[in-house]
């Protein structure tokens, strides 16, 4: 009866199978117990007085106590085992799991070796290769421009100069500048008024040649349209005084 009680227990609510749970999980349900227990006012307005959850708590702190126990054989048979002994499960009297005295686990004292043991042997140390390396390598690559490394300088630092170069060097920026300003505004007033700026080709030196000759062809073809004009205006004044001759002639 109290078997099959525990088994109900163990399965009352959504906790199923206790046994299968981890201690981390059981101590979290035990802790949920507790303060149902702690809660006076709410056992009292149980039908049971919260006799289901004291056995709920009970039983956690069994499962609890055993998983303890399991842990402690457990670094009990690391302590006995030997590397260099045959492998085996060493024997146990059939009452061990009622001992209460056991030495504390400590594994960081227990499992932790400062010593090699005597079959492993150190390994030989690599001659160094003649050939290249991954810290040559990274050597030879170019330093990497990042916000973190500063950048190498590009040009070289300050240079102490004598106060005359250095009014000389300021005139010559000061012009250069001044050009500079001179043409950007020649462009922007060429932009605005739509003037084409071009580059201006000068006339070759014996390009005045060529434009007196085309000036004396010209005008010898004026001169001879003239005189052609003047032999048209004599033909038209000789027909004119034919019919006025002819006028007075008297009749016979």
């Amino acid at each position: 009866m109290d078997r099959q009680g525990d088994r109900q227990g163990d399965r009352q609510g959504d906790m199923g199978n206790l046994e299968t749970k981890t201690k981390a999980e059981l101590m979290d349900l035990l802790a949920r117990q507790e303060k149902l227990l702690a809660n006076k006012n709410r056992l009292s307005m149980l039908p049971d007085k919260g006799q289901k959850v004291q056995l709920l708590a009970d039983r956690l702190r069994e499962l609890i106590a055993k998983h303890e126990a399991m842990v402690n054989d457990a670094a009990d048979l690391l302590e006995k085992m030997d590397i260099g002994a045959p492998q085996g499960v060493p024997e146990t009297p059939q009452n061990a799991f009622l001992k209460t005295e056991r030495a504390p686990f400590q594994p960081f004292k227990t499992l932790h070796t400062d010593r090699i043991p005597e079959g492993l042997g150190r390994p030989p140390p690599t001659p160094p290769s003649s050939g290249s390396t991954p810290m040559r390598g990274v050597q030879d690559r170019p330093p990497e421009m990042s916000a973190v490394a500063i950048p190498p300088l590009k040009h070289p630092g300050t240079q102490y100069m004598d106060v005359k170069e250095a009014a000389e060097l300021l005139e010559k920026q000061r012009s250069k500048v001044q050009a500079l300003q001179a043409a950007q505004a020649a462009e922007r007033l060429s932009e605005r008024l739509h003037i084409q700026m071009g580059t201006y080709k000068p006339d070759s030196p014996g390009r005045y040649r060529d434009r007196d000759r085309s000036n004396d062809n010209s005008e010898d073809e004026d001169t001879d349209d003239d005189e052609v004009d003047d032999d048209d205006d004599d033909e038209s004044d000789d027909s004119r005084e034919i019919p006025q001759q002819k006028q007075h002639v008297p009749n016979g």
